[in-house]
């Protein structure tokens, strides 16, 4: 967990201040040829951090979740033995996702799949894709701002589906190489 936040928060934070440089460069340059080069280059470095922030954030969180399948599965070992104190456990003696996401209170709502630290990644770093494609197209093709509008949407959304085709197939791993042992049944 402490690597999740402390990758998210650099990666967050080396955005925060490169903004802040775009701004003052661009003063500095009178927005001129130079600025367009320094902001193209930037933009594409805070891309590439984006994305191997969202893929280590992404690998943390399925190495977390593989640790609670065994806890879980621990505990569970715990109460075959012990029946009389399977009260004692405050967590899930259930190895599955279903199990997990009860003890935690989650639910199988839209908005509790949005929460996790690399869907917030992914969501930035799609936004910044977008903004520098746009940026580009205006900048260097200039293109009408409906074109870098368009342009800028389309590279957001393909970024985004990348991102997200990416987390099912490392969460649908967890499945093939640690199946449930003791599924909740929910």
């Amino acid at each position: 967990m402490q690597d999740i936040q402390g990758r998210s928060t650099l990666f967050l934070t080396v955005l925060s201040v490169s903004l802040l440089a775009i701004g003052y460069f661009g003063t500095a340059s009178h927005f001129g040829p130079a600025y367009i080069a320094f902001v193209l280059v930037l933009v594409t470095s805070l891309w590439v951090l984006g994305m191997l922030t969202f893929m280590r954030v992404t690998q943390a969180s399925v190495e977390d979740t593989i640790a609670a399948f065994g806890i879980a599965r621990i505990r569970h070992r715990y109460t075959e033995l012990s029946p009389n104190d399977q009260p004692l456990f405050v967590r899930t003696t259930h190895d599955d996702f279903a199990g997990i996401n009860h003890e935690m209170g989650s639910t199988n709502e839209w908005w509790q799949k949005l929460m996790p630290a690399y869907v917030v990644i992914s969501f930035v770093t799609s936004v910044l894709a977008g903004s520098e494609v746009a940026f580009a197209l205006g900048e260097v093709f200039h293109v009408t701002i409906v074109a870098q509008a368009v342009g800028g949407i389309a590279t957001f959304i393909i970024n985004l589906s990348v991102f997200r085709h990416m987390v099912i197939r490392f969460f649908k791993n967890i499945d093939r190489f640690f199946p449930a042992m003791y599924p909740s049944g929910r």
